[in-house]
């Protein structure tokens, strides 16, 4: 995906993990999501950015592997801790997520549905998180990749196959 410029440091979120900068050039990048959801918060006012690599819709901390994003229900509200641990205020993070995809099709079992049960896991922790989503690239049957800049909070996804947009 070409929409950075070469002075910037990449740093790449792997599955399960999470990042959580402040006032940085550097650019957080999810590669490759299918069926996972790469959560993207920023805030303007004291450019705090973050991003979580989240694997599936529930979990509990103890088979998490020592991955903290690796669950939607755990990895939402720790990544919202974390930013404002940092200083960011909840009334101003700009939240927005893309992924959940399709990547199994299995007619009249929509439990293998992990994309669609990521979408829906990631959306109901935000609300219980009180935060409001701002944008959102998710589902079909493609592949993605994602990057944030954290200078400006912009989120760029890049469908398999096609140009990246900002959302």
């Amino acid at each position: 995906m070409t929409v950075l410029t070469e002075q910037r440091e990449s740093i790449v979120v792997g599955l399960g993990e999470m990042q959580v900068l402040k006032g940085s050039m550097s650019v957080l990048s999810c590669i490759g999501l299918g069926s996972c959801i790469a959560l993207c918060i920023y805030d303007p006012v004291s450019r705090i950015g973050a991003m979580a690599h989240m694997v599936m819709p529930e979990g509990n901390s103890k088979s998490s592997d020592g991955l903290p994003a690796k669950y939607v229900n755990s990895g939402v509200p720790l990544l919202i801790q974390k930013a404002i641990e940092q200083g960011a205020l909840r009334s101003r993070l700009k939240v927005k997520i893309a992924g959940g995809a399709r990547m199994l099709s299995i007619p009249g079992n929509n439990r293998l549905d992990i994309g669609e049960r990521n979408i829906v896991a990631t959306k109901e922790a935000l609300v219980r998180e009180r935060v409001s989503l701002s944008g959102a690239e998710t589902g079909g049957t493609s592949g993605r990749s994602v990057q944030m800049l954290l200078d400006s909070g912009d989120v760029f996804v890049k469908v398999a196959g096609g140009q990246p947009i900002k959302i």
